[in-house]
């Protein structure tokens, strides 16, 4: 058989044909194998990836050694003469120097001033009226002066001297003495130059409107509540003022310890470009070169911008304290002393919510505010009453003739018999629309003050709970941090002795040196990551006793009270280092309200509900809800955990770094 050039050049195509086929066929295995990879990881359960990142933290938490930076943060960085402070120091200057503070601790001492301006009203007050008149007219009738007279000619003077008082049950009592002296050219004057005396006592008693020590005392009773809210809120003001300062404190750390790890990394690729720069006529490429030097000269401007980012940490931190001892960042370098810790604080949620409706100032400034709505409630319906007063009046009466002053005084209670005279006085608005109206408007603010008292108590439990998750967060966060940290050294070390074995002009050296720039720069934000967690951490233990309200008591803070001038002062002072002790703070004068019934009679007469509690107990989810709006307790309240729902309320306590609805509290960030 012949064979024909097209049959030659079969078997090459079939060959082809084959070989095509076998790549197709590998290609489509490869993919499906590479899709069916990818499918694998679209696909998990959740829980078992929490559970096992849960398990490995557990077991991986180990005691963290001294970070290599932490004598850099602590030693001197400028020429400027060292300042050496710690967090107990700095608290104890922003207590007595803090404008912020100061301003603050105005407000509760100016509110107190009206509780003695609303009991003033129970002083007794003394007075005295006095006329002379000289009257000279012309006679029209001869009974005006009889005889032959032309002109009346009359000389008069009255004089009334007393004491008057509001009493605390409604009733205004009034005792005076009149003395009068008359003298004029008529002869039916007799005797002549008389003296006249009148002793007056006086008594009106309300018996519906305005009668009883609860609604007169009301306002003494607001003020001393308004005073006691006004209490409440510089105490929440002070305890976020010291956790701003910790947090400078916190913050010119991080930021020292930033300028290390900048001032570190700079060196490494100093010397990097140098050991490319000696090689240049040897083996070095341009490239190589180029490459170090843009990275030293980015580097050289990082460190520039650190040392800045120090100057202003400490900038800020004086705003936040104000003392004349730290003076100014030309004159003198602030050091941080106190070097975070990192030892794990147990807490847990139950006890913390506890914590915090003992002691949050804002849930008792709530209790008080209900407590105010609810007087005040109570002073509108009784103002619904028609005004029914009975009014009494004695007097005795003494005369004499030739300015016998003495003579009449004796007189008035020796000759004769008293005069008195007894009288109702009722009044009564057509409609009363202006008490009624009154009565809506207090039934609505006390609604509000109830509503805005579970706004407290959400919000409370809100941040006790974020704080708490936070700071168990962060405390695992330090160890993957850790971890983080160390891997990225081993990488870099790694890499580096790769470069330096491979130091030559092929294009191996030129990846290894872009590979080693990257590592070290991983570094550098490892060691900011790892150093951010461990203060956040150290902040999240602080801003937990904020959100318990325990933050003064742990910090020894005393409140102190004082006089200068006559007027009360508050004194803050701080006693020692943290510690753990709960207590309570409190300067309101309690005994503002002399009479020891009257708290009483506010609770017999309606207008505050009975066994206002001191501390109160949130409402369970779908129970119904006291008219009062809490319930009273005679023990430690707890709060349940699944009561109130979540609110909003990270303005309150997340720091401002932070943005809104972000729960990961980065405390430093940038």
């Amino acid at each position: 058989m012949t064979l024909s050039p097209a049959n030659c050049v079969r078997p090459a195509h079939l060959s082809t044909w084959i070989g095509i086929s076998v790549l197709v066929i590998i290609s489509t295995a490869l993919f499906g194998v590479a899709e069916a990879q990818q499918d694998e990881f679209k696909q998990f359960s959740a829980t078992s990836v929490f559970e096992k990142l849960d398990a490995a933290s557990a077991s991986s938490q180990r005691e963290l050694v001294a970070s290599w930076w932490d004598q850099h943060v602590t030693n001197s960085l400028r020429s400027q003469q060292p300042l050496e402070a710690d967090i107990h120091s700095l608290l104890y200057l922003a207590l007595k120097h803090s404008n912020q503070i100061k301003i603050a601790k105005r407000d509760p001492l100016i509110r107190e001033t009206a509780i003695q301006e609303a009991d003033s009203s129970f002083d007794w007050v003394r007075y005295l009226n006095s006329a002379w008149n000289d009257t000279s007219e012309p006679i029209g009738n001869t009974l005006t002066a009889g005889g032959t007279a032309s002109r009346f000619n009359d000389l008069v003077f009255q004089g009334t001297g007393g004491i008057r008082r509001l009493t605390r049950y409604g009733g205004i009592l009034d005792i005076s003495q009149r003395f009068g002296w008359q003298d004029n050219n008529s002869i039916f004057l007799v005797p002549d130059r008389q003296a006249t005396g009148q002793f007056t006592v006086s008594y009106t008693h309300p018996l519906l409107r305005g009668r009883g020590a609860a609604y007169n005392n009301s306002l003494v009773f607001l003020a001393r509540v308004d005073a006691e809210v006004a209490e409440h809120e510089f105490m929440a003001t002070l305890q976020n003022e010291l956790l701003e300062v910790t947090r400078g404190y916190w913050a010119l750390y991080l930021e020292r310890a930033a300028l290390a790890h900048q001032m570190r990394l700079f060196l490494k690729t100093e010397k990097i470009y140098k050991t490319l720069d000696a090689r240049q006529r040897v083996d070095t490429q341009r490239t190589q070169l180029i490459t170090a030097s843009s990275a030293l000269e980015n580097r050289r401007a990082d460190l520039i911008r650190a040392r800045t980012a120090v100057t202003n940490a400490e900038t800020r931190l004086r705003g936040l304290i104000n003392a004349p001892e730290l003076a100014n960042s030309d004159l003198a370098e602030l050091i941080p002393a106190e070097t975070p810790t990192v030892y794990q604080y147990s807490t847990d949620l139950q006890s913390e919510l506890q914590k915090a409706i003992q002691n949050r100032p804002e849930i008792m400034a709530a209790v008080q505010q209900v407590k105010s709505g609810s007087t005040r409630l109570g002073i509108a319906k009784h103002e619904l009453l028609p005004a029914l007063n009975l009014v009494t009046q004695g007097y005795a009466n003494g005369l004499r003739g030739d300015n016998d002053f003495g003579g009449v005084f004796t007189d008035q209670f020796s000759n004769g018999r008293p005069s008195y005279s007894v009288g109702i006085q009722y009044e009564m608005p057509v409609g009363n629309r202006l008490a009624k109206a009154r009565l809506c408007r207090r039934q609505h603010e006390l609604a509000r003050l109830q509503d805005e008292y579970a706004r407290a108590l959400e919000a409370v439990r809100t941040e006790v709970d974020i704080a708490v998750r936070e700071l168990n967060t962060s405390y695992l966060e330090i160890g993957a941090k850790s971890r983080a940290l160390a891997a990225a050294e081993a990488e870099a070390n790694t890499i580096e002795q790769r470069w330096m074995r491979m130091v030559d002009g092929n294009g191996t050296a030129a990846l290894n040196l872009e590979s080693l720039l990257r590592a070290q720069e991983r570094v550098t934000a490892s060691e900011r990551d790892y150093m951010t967690s461990v203060l956040t951490y150290n902040l999240a233990m602080i801003n937990l006793k904020r959100a318990n309200g325990t933050l003064l008591q742990s910090e020894n803070v005393n409140v102190n009270i004082g006089c200068e001038n006559g007027c009360k002062t508050i004194d803050l002072d701080k006693s020692g280092p943290s510690t753990d002790a709960i207590g309570s703070q409190g300067f309101v004068d309690e005994g503002v309200i002399h009479e020891g019934t009257v708290q009483q009679d506010f609770v017999n007469q309606g207008f505050v509900e009975s066994e206002l509690p001191t501390q109160a107990t949130p409402i369970e989810s779908g129970a119904s809800a006291p008219a009062n709006g809490f319930v009273p307790t005679d023990s430690v309240p707890t709060m349940p955990v699944n009561s109130l729902p979540v609110d909003p309320v990270s303005e309150h306590f997340i720091p401002s770094a932070t943005p809104q609805g972000n729960d990961n509290l980065n405390y430093f960030g940038k």
